[in-house]
């Protein structure tokens, strides 16, 4: 759970929180007060870690650590640390100070800052998302007060430099003036008698007049521009600041005051990463050295002056920038010195800090993915053992040798250490150490339940089938039957099954859990057909003889309709052709041998079932039946054929009638006015010449009906489309 700020507190209080504790008093020279129930070796780490802060941001940091700093109230840590200030005010600096009290036993924070602190804006919401953004709640929640309080004195260390590396905003502009003309002096008095002197006065005080307005006026204008282009910089500087300020509170990990170089496979990235974070709060330090040069030159800048402000404008453009490889950016931990150098000018800085700013963004995100990588494998292979533990231990309650299992686990265990103390030193080869470790343990724990499995189904399920068919085969027994026939010993299966059980738990025990598996499905087979078997034999027992009887009625209507079946099958060979039907009659000839073998297995079926054997009348029973509907469907396609015939003939016949009735009408409506038929004539002519032909093959031998009826139909539809031509 996290520790959510709220205004100036990170507060896990619980109700009825006790009376707050009295202050503490600071020692002599010392940084940390704790109480001394508390106190102990642990904080003398804390003590060190406040007095090294504070080097680069000038700031003081002193806290307090007490059982209950919050009171009744959930903010009441706020008033806590109000009064600590004034009870130690003597002792720290109003300016610099950072004082940190933090209740252990109400579990509460609080931060007051020093007046410059706050004048940077370093109050109320910042305070909180510091402490939001910072390490303290994580070590806290384990109950390392020590490290959590460094952690977050190192955060807001962090976060005071970069308010404090803010550009101030530019100053704005001075209202313009117009430089009023320069009156000339009181006319002296006269000596001599020429006019030419007081005359040439007047005109060279104009002349200068309008020098001095040219020049203000040219002055304004350069200022004005230089002070555009300040305040460009100061704007997009500002902009830049709040990136970098973000870039380090969204990863926190990588600009700790703490921490290992990356080494191994993920010694590459690091250097990417650090090279490129390092050259952005490089060039972002070189914009700030640039912005403060022309800040400089148009404060000296004068009401008449042009050169420092066109010296500004070329400062904020023209200026070239260099950056060399060996230049590191010392207030952030572990950069590595620049790997390449930057040049460039002052005019596409500003674009290449963006440029830098993504860069850096696209490379801190690699480094989060590498780093979520190998913690989603940390925490992934940790699930896995637990389970492929608790499957070996399940394993042992049953009663089953697990040392092949127990001794994978442990190697598996091994090699997940070993990935856990290379992953802050190389992430990348950690994740992938882990996802082997992750596939093996799966493997395991998959392997370890799949056992299990089996084994619980052998003696859970398949044991109480097996007793279940041992007492079906025994009432059966019991009540007369023999259940005895070749290929089926229910009592034999039955002992097998209970010998390939025995397997099965042999093969688990082995280690071979697959082969387990086959086994064991085999079994299930096994006993499934048993019991289908018997089943089967009692149906038997009570079907056959009713089956017998319907067998009988079957095979005497097949008997009697295969006369008639030749009869119509000799009609169609004379009206058609024997080869037409040469397979039907084949077919209609093995019939009757048909007959005769479902005659002699009826009579097996009958010997059967009196002696018993219900499976092999079963079988034949079924012989029986496929061979009657074989027959039946026989029958069934020689009368299709016939009606087919013979609608042909019919559909034929027609056809025909209503072509000669067709014929003759065109013979009629042709006869008359012949010239005006025009282009029908020739159609008239072919249709009176193909018809008559067509037909005249009705009255032939053994004509091929279905053809001839298409072919009358083709005709009978060319005459109507002719009649009603001519008709029209």
């Amino acid at each position: 759970m996290r520790w959510p700020p709220i205004l100036l507190l990170l507060c896990l209080a619980a109700p009825g929180a006790q009376a707050r504790d009295p202050f503490p008093p600071l020692p002599a020279g010392g940084r940390l007060a704790v109480v001394p129930r508390l106190d102990g070796p642990a904080y003398d780490a804390a003590r060190a870690c406040l007095a090294g802060l504070g080097r680069e941001t000038g700031a003081d940091y002193y806290a307090a650590v007490v059982a209950d700093a919050g009171g009744a109230s959930p903010a009441g840590a706020v008033p806590f640390v109000d009064a600590l200030y004034d009870a130690w005010r003597g002792r720290l600096d109003p300016q610099r100070h950072v004082l940190i009290a933090l209740g252990i036993d109400d579990r509460s924070i609080a931060i007051h800052p020093g007046d410059r602190w706050a004048d940077l804006g370093f109050e109320r919401d910042a305070i909180s998302r510091t402490i939001d953004a910072s390490a303290f709640a994580r070590h806290a929640r384990r109950g390392d007060y020590p490290r959590a309080l460094c952690a977050l004195a190192e955060t807001v260390d962090r976060q005071l430099g970069l308010l404090a590396a803010r550009p101030p905003s530019a100053p704005p502009p001075p209202r313009e003036r117009t430089p009023q003309p320069v009156a000339p002096p009181a006319p002296a008095a006269a000596s001599g008698s020429g006019a030419g002197g007081w005359f040439m006065v007047p005109a060279g005080l104009l002349v200068l007049a309008l020098l001095v307005l040219w020049r203000a006026r040219r002055a304004s204008r350069a200022r004005r521009r230089a002070l555009a282009e300040l305040e460009t910089w100061t704007r997009r500087l500002g902009n830049a600041a709040e990136r970098l300020l973000e870039l380090e509170n969204r990863h926190p990990y990588y600009f700790a005051g703490s921490g290992e170089r990356y080494a191994g496979d993920s010694r590459k990235l690091d250097q990417r990463c650090a090279d490129a974070v390092n050259l952005l709060f490089l060039l972002y330090g070189k914009a700030r050295e640039l912005q403060g040069d022309a800040q400089r030159l148009i404060e000296r800048g004068g009401r008449f002056a042009v050169a420092p402000y066109e010296r500004a404008v070329s400062v904020l453009r023209d200026q070239p920038v260099t950056v060399e490889t060996g230049e590191v950016e010392e207030r952030r931990r572990i950069f590595l010195p620049l790997s390449r150098a930057y040049q460039g000018t002052a005019q596409g800085l500003l674009e290449d800090l963006d440029k830098a700013y993504g860069e850096a963004l696209d490379l801190l995100a690699e480094v989060e993915a590498v780093e979520r990588r190998a913690e989603e494998g940390v925490v992934a292979t940790g699930d896995l053992v637990s389970r492929a533990q608790q499957a070996i231990e399940r394993r042992g309650e049953l009663g089953l040798d697990a040392g092949h299992l127990v001794g994978a686990l442990a190697a598996a265990r091994r090699r997940r250490r070993q990935a856990l103390e290379l992953k802050r030193r190389d992430p990348i080869a950690a994740a992938a150490a882990l996802d082997e470790v992750r596939a093996e343990l799966r493997a395991l724990a998959e392997r370890a339940a799949a056992g299990n499995r089996v084994i619980e189904t052998l003696r859970g399920p398949v044991a109480e089938r097996g007793r279940t068919l041992r007492a079906e085969v025994g009432r059966l027994r019991a009540a007369g039957w023999r259940l005895l026939e070749p290929g089926f010993d229910p009592d034999l299966r039955l002992d097998h099954g209970l010998y390939e059980a025995q397997r099965v738990e042999r093969a688990v025990a082995a280690g071979d859990e697959e082969e387990a598996a086959a086994q064991l499905e085999r079994l299930e087979q096994g006993m499934a057909e048993l019991g289908e078997q018997l089943a089967a034999c009692e149906r038997a027992r009570r079907e056959v003889p009713q089956a017998l009887q319907e067998l009988a009625a079957a095979r005497r209507r097949l008997a009697d309709r295969i006369p008639a079946a030749r009869r119509l099958l000799d009609d169609l060979v004379e009206e058609h052709a024997a080869a037409a039907f040469a397979e039907e009659a084949d077919n209609l000839e093995q019939l009757a041998a048909l007959l005769d073998d479902v005659g002699e297995r009826r009579r097996r079926i009958t010997e059967a079932h009196g002696e018993e054997r219900y499976l092999s009348a079963l079988a034949d029973l079924e012989l029986a039946r496929a061979a009657i509907a074989d027959g039946e469907g026989l029958l069934d396609a020689i009368d299709a054929i016939a009606e087919r015939l013979a609608s042909a003939r019919r559909e034929a016949r027609d056809l025909a009638a209503g072509c000669g009735r067709r014929l003759d009408r065109l013979r009629a409506l042709a006869a008359g006015d012949r010239p005006g038929l025009g282009s029908l004539a020739a159609a008239i002519d072919e249709a009176l010449s193909n018809g008559p032909p067509l037909l005249a093959r009705l009255e032939q031998p053994r004509p091929h009906w279905p053809r001839l009826a298409t072919e009358l139909a083709a005709l009978d539809g060319r005459l109507e489309v002719l009649v009603r031509q001519v008709e029209e």
